[in-house]
């Protein structure tokens, strides 16, 4: 059964289920009632996770789409069926049984430990929950991390949330040291159902062979004196490495493991560079902004392909196509033009043209069209911007200069060439007065009885 295939099925969907199969598809009322029951198992299992202090990332992926002739044509988000979860949650049971059966038996095995984060700098990670108004103490527990992560629900920055979260933590690796697997909320955690394709659930394997040669296949339990002889002659086996072994064997597997994932995401990246190379470039889309360097540019992931491009920042126009100049506002972390009051954020969502392709480097440039329509107030509160403030389009001619034309079809902004110009976004409520003009029957810049010196 495909996933898809499965969730049909468990929904009572035989036709949809049927569209998703690979081979002949055969459901017989002995396969749904199967598939009923370990839908309700693994939700209970969930549950019970949850409440154990499990944290949940939605780290969405992509799918390749390739031709037959091996070249990438498409890339479509991956589906979100509970069947994916289904089959996580029994293989983290079965990982973790077994992980704790040798515990018990004080075997040392090849481990998968994941330490509980040090939060020694957690300042990124407060920006992006402002931006659900969530507020972190100076040391999250576990509890505030899932508290975060369900406030993110409802923040259009729930993706980015999810990966400051990600970024925060420390990576998994493979010890047999008895640390446990903070992400999981497991204490006793091993990589055992992929032993084709991970050498640690090779050598867990083994151990287990071991165990079964010992018990009669786990069929005899031993208690007193006949547990510490097989315990004894468990240490023994050439199939059970000892302690220092596997410490050896976890760090090599921890950094061949680094080093093809890096290789697998350097592919995937090219292949979809090379995608947008041949069929997107110049096209407008979507896109989510994960990162900013005010010295180097806005990072941002473009949609629907989740490829990481980069606007640079002295490319950046303010919010009327002009010229300007960006800074990092310290309360907010946000980039904001000093002369428009155009500003951009971590989670805003906004319209990028893809500019520039560089296989080499697996790089990709990017030009903002559009601003956010939601960005965050001092407080850390969302708010919707009008629309005439996320586009960016240029002054009409004969216009004013200082004068920010929508379109027709939009609503503008409740001023006139009289009036000040005020700046939403920019913390504070910093007004930008047009050079030139009059401020409360004085020249912009200047006091009252002090000409010639100006006020900052």
């Amino acid at each position: 059964l495909t996933y898809l295939e499965a969730q049909g099925l468990i929904d009572g969907k035989v036709d949809e289920a049927r569209a998703h199969a690979k081979t002949e598809p055969v459901y017989t009322e002995e396969l749904t009632t199967s598939l009923l029951l370990a839908d309700q198992l693994a939700k209970l299992l969930r549950k019970r996770r949850q409440k154990d202090g499990l944290i949940h990332l939605d780290l969405p992926e992509v799918e390749l789409v390739f031709d037959e002739n091996g070249n990438v044509v498409d890339a479509v988000k991956e589906d979100d069926a509970f069947t994916h979860t289904l089959i996580e949650m029994f293989m983290v049971e079965a990982n973790e049984a077994l992980a704790r059966t040798f515990a018990d038996l004080t075997i040392p095995l090849l481990r998968r430990i994941h330490p509980e984060p040090g939060f020694a700098d957690i300042e990124e990670l407060r920006i992006y929950a402002r931006l659900a108004q969530w507020r972190l103490p100076d040391e999250p527990a576990r509890e505030d991390l899932q508290a975060l992560l369900e406030a993110a629900k409802a923040s259009p920055a729930a993706r980015a949330i999810h990966f400051a979260v990600l970024r925060t933590m420390s990576k998994a690796t493979y010890s047999p040291a008895l640390v446990g697997h903070y992400a999981l909320a497991s204490e006793h955690y091993a990589h055992f159902t992929s032993p084709i394709r991970r050498y640690p659930d090779l050598t867990v394997h083994r151990v287990v062979h071991a165990y079964l040669d010992l018990t009669d296949n786990g069929s005899s339990p031993m208690g007193g004196r006949k547990r510490a002889t097989m315990i004894e002659d468990l240490r023994e086996d050439p199939r059970v490495p000892d302690e220092g072994a596997l410490i050896e064997l976890g760090a090599h597997c921890s950094d061949r493991e680094v080093t093809a994932e890096e290789a697998e995401r350097d592919l995937r990246t090219f292949l979809v560079l090379k995608l947008l190379q041949d069929n997107h470039l110049g096209e407008e889309c979507v896109g989510l902004v994960t990162g900013i360097m005010q010295n180097t540019g806005v990072f941002v992931s473009v949609e629907p392909w989740l490829v990481d491009g980069v606007v640079k920042t002295r490319d950046m126009p303010g919010g009327d196509h002009r010229a300007d100049r960006w800074g990092t506002d310290g309360r907010s972390g946000r980039l904001v033009a000093q002369r428009s009051g155009a500003s951009i954020g971590l989670g805003d969502r906004i319209k990028v043209k893809i500019v520039r392709v560089d296989l080499a480097s697996r790089s990709l440039d990017l030009d903002i069209t559009a601003f956010a329509r939601v960005s965050m107030k001092d407080d850390g509160s969302l708010e919707e911007k009008p629309a005439w403030a996320a586009k960016l389009t240029a002054p009409d001619a004969g216009k004013p200069r200082h004068r920010w034309m929508p379109n027709a079809t939009e609503e503008a902004p409740a001023t006139t060439p009289t009036e000040k110009h005020s700046a939403p976004d920019v913390p504070g409520g910093r007004e930008i007065i047009p050079r030139g003009r009059m401020k409360d029957g004085k020249r912009a810049g200047f006091k009252k009885g002090r000409r010639g010196k100006k006020s900052f």
